[in-house]
């Protein structure tokens, strides 16, 4: 990484980033214990109603929608970074 792409990135932009990485990570994770969850048959009688379960479906119900507005902060943020340079003549 060369001197002038690190000063392009903000703190905020380097928080952000993680943040949806964090997100969307966890979500996989989280769907791919349901479909763990489903193989051994935790699913049958009522079996996902118990324990960690519900915090465990719900979690790609938030994660995706949070990774993907965060994602979109981050993009707007980034552009209108990268139009201010423009504006003053830094490449």
């Amino acid at each position: 990484m060369t001197a002038q792409n690190s000063r392009d990135t903000s703190p905020i932009q380097r928080v952000l980033t993680f943040v949806v990485l964090v997100c969307i990570l966890v979500s996989f994770v989280a769907i791919s214990a349901i479909l763990a969850g489903y193989a051994t048959g935790t699913a049958a009688h009522d079996g996902f109603s118990h324990g960690l379960w519900p915090a465990v479906l719900v979690t790609p119900m938030i994660g995706f929608p949070l990774g993907f507005i965060v994602m979109m902060v981050l993009l707007v943020i980034s552009t209108t970074g990268k139009n201010r340079r423009t504006r003053k003549g830094v490449r």
